[in-house]
């Protein structure tokens, strides 16, 4: 007599089998995803940055305007959306994209033990620089912020700032510099 198809404990053994895969599986793929999306912010953050000191060395800005230094006018463009999804162009100081907000005027002090070179010497605000705070997912409402080559210390460009200690920095491989918010 020959059997023909499978028995019911072979099904569920593979059934088994790819579940603890998948189980396996997903996690990985989410801490890739979240990788690209901190790849992301940094490249944006980065050719944020630079355009905007181009920007205010061509209108001879020696300090913030925020009149005149608008997304605008910046000689880049990014993939911004509106409130409704919706693909829109990117105006004003601070636009959002599908994952990030972005802000061309951060408020608030450096980080401790951070100084930024001005043409006077070296200050602790971070109005020079650029911010992006995460929108959603687990990481939602870390901030980033980018001080470029205004930072006396090129090791210390790139900051993370979970707000509120709940582990966002640490869980992209970041260390937190405290609850400070710039964006």
């Amino acid at each position: 007599m020959s059997k023909k198809g499978f028995t019911l404990v072979e099904l569920l053994t593979a059934i088994i089998i790819t579940g603890v895969l998948v189980a396996m599986a997903v996690p990985m793929y989410e801490k890739t995803i979240e990788k690209s999306r901190m790849a992301e912010v940094r490249v944006r953050l980065s050719k944020l940055f630079d355009s905007k000191i181009r920007v205010m060395t061509d209108m001879s800005m020696y300090t913030y305007n925020s009149n005149l230094l608008k997304a605008e006018n910046l000689d880049i463009s990014f993939p911004c959306v509106g409130t409704n999804g919706t693909a829109v162009e990117c105006t004003g100081i601070t636009f959002s994209t599908k994952d990030f907000s972005y802000s061309l005027n951060p408020s608030g002090n450096l980080p401790d033990g951070v100084k930024l070179r001005t043409n006077s010497g070296v200050a602790n605000s971070v109005s020079s620089a650029v911010c992006a705070k995460r929108l959603k997912g687990e990481n939602a409402g870390t901030v980033f912020l980018y001080l470029g080559d205004l930072s006396t210390d090129e090791s210390k460009r790139f900051y993370c700032n979970d707000g509120t200690s709940s582990g966002g920095c640490e869980r992209l491989g970041m260390t937190s510099v405290g609850t400070k918010s710039w964006c």
